[in-house]
C-alpha cells in the first residue's frame, strides 16, 4: 500500500489543433475511464494524493480524487518551470567561458533560459476519505 499517490492523469482536452495539444504528445483518457482506475486499492488508509491538473479540469480533479476514495483538503498551485531545449549546452558553455561566478550569475542565466505560462500546472492534494 502506498502512502503517497502522485498522479498526472492524461486528461482528454478538446484542443487538438495547437502544438501544445496534449493528444499530440501522449495518449489521453476521458474522465469516466480515469475515474474507473482502482487507485483506492493501492492507497494506504492514510495516503495522500497529489494530482496534476489544469485550470480546465479543476472540478474534474476534485471529482476524480473523490472517485479514487480521497477527500479533497486543498488545491495548491505549483509553477512548473520548463527549460528550453538547449539550456544545458548553454549553461555548460557559460561555465567553460568562466561567465558564472556566483549564484546570481547562474540565476540570471537561468531566467533567460526558462519559459513560464499559466498552462497545465495546479495540483490537488487530498487524503483518503
Amino acid at each position: 500500500m502506498y502512502k503517497l499517490i502522485y498522479a498526472d492523469p492524461p486528461w482528454k482536452y478538446s484542443n487538438k489543433a495547437s502544438n501544445g495539444a496534449a493528444s499530440k504528445h501522449y495518449e489521453t483518457t476521458d474522465f469516466y475511464s480515469l475515474s474507473r482506475l482502482s487507485v483506492d486499492k493501492i492507497a494506504d488508509k492514510n495516503a495522500v494524493l497529489c494530482m496534476w491538473y489544469t485550470g480546465n479540469f479543476s472540478r474534474e480533479a476534485e471529482l476524480l480524487a473523490e472517485a479514487w476514495g480521497f477527500k479533497v483538503k486543498t488545491a495548491l498551485g505549483f509553477i512548473w518551470v520548463k527549460l528550453n531545449k538547449n539550456t544545458m549546452d548553454r549553461v555548460n558553455a557559460s561555465i567553460r567561458r568562466g561567465e558564472l561566478f556566483d549564484a546570481h550569475d547562474f540565476m540570471d542565466l537561468l531566467n533567460t533560459e526558462t519559459r513560464m505560462n499559466g498552462g497545465n500546472l495546479p495540483v490537488v492534494m487530498a487524503s483518503v476519505a
